[in-house]
């Protein structure tokens, strides 16, 4: 870990076996003595906001016109092969679609929009979205299926999901994709039973 003084700008290298353990910890700067107060999770949202596009475009975003009744689920995924595919799948059981590509409009969708499917493809930008849709309101996060397609883990694995903070993990070369989101949909259904009154 590389950290610099805020004093003297000294670049000061940390090895990472002598603070895996810590979230915070203070180091003192061997050329100018300051001491500095180093937060690991504020360093961690740095990194987040460094995969974001550096150019700050300003842009606003119209709230979906989603017909009245009609399901919405949102994608982020890069694959057009796989897109396509998701995207007739979605078509053919009457859901509306937004389709993103970009972190920011997706943060912004989230803020504007309630889906009740988000499919994301496996990439370090998914991450950002994930976690904004784990800070989101229990109810709201309740009633939201999310899904990840990625290639490393196979298809239901429950750990992967676990890590992920999503309700399925789905291997998006394995094969049958409409059969296994249809197994997605029945066992998320089958979830929100018990919270039906």
């Amino acid at each position: 870990m590389k950290i610099e003084c805020k004093n003297c700008g000294k670049e000061i290298v940390i090895p990472d076996e002598k603070v895996k353990d810590v979230t915070k910890f203070v180091v003192t700067c061997p050329k100018c003595s300051a001491r500095t107060l180093v937060d690991k999770t504020k360093i961690s949202n740095q990194l987040e906001q460094s995969l974001l596009p550096e150019t700050e475009i300003k842009v606003e975003y119209e709230p979906d016109n989603i017909p009245l009744g009609q399901k919405a689920a949102f994608l982020f995924l890069f694959d057009p092969n796989l897109s396509t595919e998701v995207k007739e799948f979605l078509e053919k059981h009457n859901y509306f679609v937004r389709d993103v590509q970009d972190v920011k409009e997706g943060l912004a969708r989230f803020e504007l929009n309630n889906y009740e499917l988000v499919l994301l493809e496996e990439s370090k930008e998914s991450l950002i979205l994930i976690k904004e849709i784990n800070q989101w309101q229990l109810l709201k996060r309740r009633n939201t299926n999310v899904i990840v397609l990625g290639d490393k883990y196979k298809d239901f694995d429950q750990k992967s999901a676990f890590l992920w903070g999503v309700n399925f993990y789905l291997n998006k070369k394995s094969g049958n994709l409409s059969e296994k989101l249809e197994q997605c949909f029945f066992k998320y259904e089958k979830y929100l039973e018990h919270w039906k009154i």
